[in-house]
């Protein structure tokens, strides 16, 4: 048996399968941390001021042991600083960690396992060489887990994930407000009869928030679920988009500089999903993107570049292995540049969960990978170079093979869509409202290299404004039209 922290691969030749190589960065390095026949699992990342970052895990102290939450401190090169297991009477995870404004590091997630109560929402502070401060737990019989914590103005925490009540095991958006010392300020729980899920909050410049998640109790279910609440935990608005008529959900969102919304996710339970909305929540674009490989992909996290683009991070599940998968797209959501990456050693399964962006354009990127033939699975991170923004173009984005044109605009009843692909590929247009409800697919073909017209005949909608959009491997691109009747 190995121990824990005795089995550690570091390689230099990374596996990735590389789509485009317009202003993709190179990978600086690739590790995995775990031990043999056991199961660590990397979730939460977050950069440190010298270079290196603290990562938010689960992990097996021993083989065979149940999994507890897991904290690693990391040097620039990846070398461990420290690492602890919080909270080591019980079992739980470690799904995210911050760095606060006094430099010390909070961690959230949930331990428990045990009845009467299966598991508890968990909060825990720790100075930066990774000593205890305090730590706390809230909830109640049933399941409560946290999957994002942010620090607020007032140096409190913001928490949001699940909390089943009630006895019916069907979970709310559950949200925690503490102050600097953990302790609650207010607890809220949203919701309807169905399962309702967040996995995302972030602070809004007016300090409120915004959370994001996943819902089945409002509109048709398998629906984004977006809500913007007040300091207090009152709900300003509340909005479900639902870009598909399948599955989706939104996994990480953040708040962009126009003080509107960024979301990532699942489309269709599929595909990447983006979202950008207005303060209000108000579709601007939206954006899902065709899979690296031809079954389930995710996105888990996303980063807003210096650019104003963005990087989302997730997963790609194949026939032949599992990926970490990246999408760089720019502020409309056109795609720059995708790859999908395998963590280390000889693994069949890998994910990216979550990525943080240094100041010096340098990304760290957290996840798992199956890195050693005894089946468990270790804790992956890898640490990307600097983007030369200078030579970043989005990929067949604004030239004559890539536009998207439709006339007349505005139209009566029909309109005529004029596009070019740079090859033979499956291709598929959808319309979608301003509230972001797909209502209608146009196409969902192969076409043929070149000049493409296909007719969008609005008769049976009402007036209004419609979004087309244009996804294929090669290209994503929306165009804005007026029906009027």
């Amino acid at each position: 048996m190995k121990a824990l922290l005795g089995f550690v691969i570091t390689t230099l030749l990374l596996i990735v399968r590389n789509e485009s190589l317009l202003a993709q960065p190179e990978s600086l390095w690739t590790r995995a941390y775990g031990g043999s026949e056991s199961w660590e699992y990397g979730w939460g990342i977050h950069a440190m001021p010298d270079g290196g970052c603290i990562v938010a895990a689960d992990a097996q102290p021993q083989p065979n042991s149940a999994e507890k939450p897991w904290l690693l401190r990391l040097d620039a090169s990846g070398d461990t600083v420290w690492t602890r297991f919080a909270n080591a009477g019980l079992g739980g995870e470690a799904y995210s960690i911050e760095l606060t404004h006094n430099g010390d590091v909070v961690a959230a997630g949930t331990v428990g396992y045990h009845q009467p109560i299966m598991c508890q929402a968990w909060l825990a502070k720790f100075t930066a060489n990774g000593d205890s401060v305090w730590s706390r737990e809230f909830g109640g019989p049933g399941d409560q887990i946290i999957y994002k914590v942010r620090e607020t103005p007032d140096g409190g925490f913001i928490l949001a994930g699940l909390g089943c009540f009630d006895g019916n095991y069907l979970p709310d958006f559950y949200v925690i407000r503490t102050d600097s010392l953990g302790d609650s300020l207010w607890t809220c729980h949203y919701g309807g009869n169905a399962r309702d899920q967040a996995w995302s909050v972030d602070v809004t410049h007016d300090g409120g928030f915004i959370v994001a998640g996943g819902t089945d109790s409002f509109g048709q279910g398998g629906e984004v679920w977006l809500l913007r609440l007040n300091p207090d935990g009152s709900v300003l608005w509340a909005q479900t988009l639902a870009p598909s008529p399948g599955l989706d959900e939104a996994d990480d969102v953040r708040e962009t500089p126009d003080h509107g919304f960024i979301l990532v996710g699942q489309y269709e339970a599929a595909e990447f999903l983006a979202i950008k909305t207005d303060s209000a929540g108000t579709v601007e674009w939206q954006r899902n993107y065709l899979p690296f490989s031809d079954n389930h992909d995710i996105a888990r996290s996303v980063l807003l570049m210096p650019d104003g683009g963005y990087l989302l991070a997730g997963a790609t599940t194949g026939n032949a292995a599992n990926e970490g998968g990246l999408i760089r797209i720019t502020s409309q959501g056109d795609v720059v540049w995708r790859s999908a990456y395998r963590a280390p050693g000889d693994n069949v399964q890998s994910a990216f969960w979550g990525c943080d962006l240094m100041p010096n354009g340098q990304v760290y990127l957290s996840g798992y990978g199956n890195c050693d033939a005894s089946g468990g699975t270790d804790l992956w991170i890898m640490k990307l170079d600097a983007e030369d923004l200078s030579a970043a173009q989005p990929r067949f984005v604004n030239t004559a093979q890539s536009s998207l044109e439709s006339f007349p605009n505005p139209f009566n009843s029909t309109t005529t869509l004029a596009f070019s692909l740079p090859r033979a590929e499956e291709v598929v247009v959808s319309v979608y409202d301003v509230l972001g409800r797909q209502v209608e697919t146009l196409a969902k073909e192969t076409r043929g290299m070149g000049k493409q017209r296909l007719v969008f005949d609005g008769s049976p909608l009402s007036t209004g404004t419609y979004f087309i959009t244009l996804s294929s491997h090669d290209v994503n691109i929306s165009r804005k039209v007026m029906l009027l009747k």
